[in-house]
């Protein structure tokens, strides 16, 4: 008990020595500020790519939005949620302002995240169609927003036929993957 007293008073005789003789300031100071406003040059002016002026949103398509409620997101969920990410019209303030969707990979592969594709020229079973995916271009093009996908190109799933052939050294895909016997571990 004796240590506790000695500790705030020792704290209070700190706090009292920090203390100022001269008498506190209290007039009130109105600061002032200067706005000034500078237009930035467009990526188009400069010379720079087109995405250069964009504002990305990437999309998990399985995750963002669900349009048929089987607990999936799917690519009809995405044209539905259009209007929040940008509405076209530039004098409203109540969308993301997105100039952009990066849409993750929407091919047919057997994992959730679908960077190993099974096949690169069909829409995974559940996201929707081809023509799901022309329909999302097209509505967010007449919205201003442009679209890429991860298109996963440098490698493919164990189960692509491409890589089940490869198994084969009489394949026209052997030379395609990289075999060895070595472990690297």
């Amino acid at each position: 008990m004796r240590r506790a007293v000695a500790l705030i008073v020792i704290a209070g005789l700190i706090v009292a020595a920090c203390a100022s003789d001269e008498p506190a300031d209290t007039s009130t100071t109105i600061a002032t500020t200067t706005t000034t406003t500078t237009t930035l040059p467009t990526a188009e002016s400069v010379g720079l790519p087109w995405w250069n002026d964009r504002v990305f949103y990437e999309v998990f398509v399985r995750s963002f939005n669900d349009s048929d409620g089987d607990g999936i997101g799917d690519l009809q969920g995405v044209i539905d949620k259009l209007d929040y990410l940008n509405d076209g019209d530039p004098s409203t303030t109540d969308d993301l302002g997105v100039t952009g969707i990066w849409l993750m990979p929407v091919f047919q592969s057997p994992s959730y995240h679908g960077y190993d594709v099974i096949d690169y020229r069909n829409i995974e079973r559940d996201y929707g169609t081809t023509e799901d995916l022309r329909r999302l271009v097209q509505e967010a093009h007449d919205r201003g927003i442009a679209v890429i996908i991860d298109y996963v190109i440098n490698h493919s799933s164990r189960n692509h036929e491409w890589f089940v052939a490869s198994k084969d050294p009489e394949s026209d895909f052997e030379d395609w993957y990289i075999w060895e016997d070595l472990s690297p571990g």
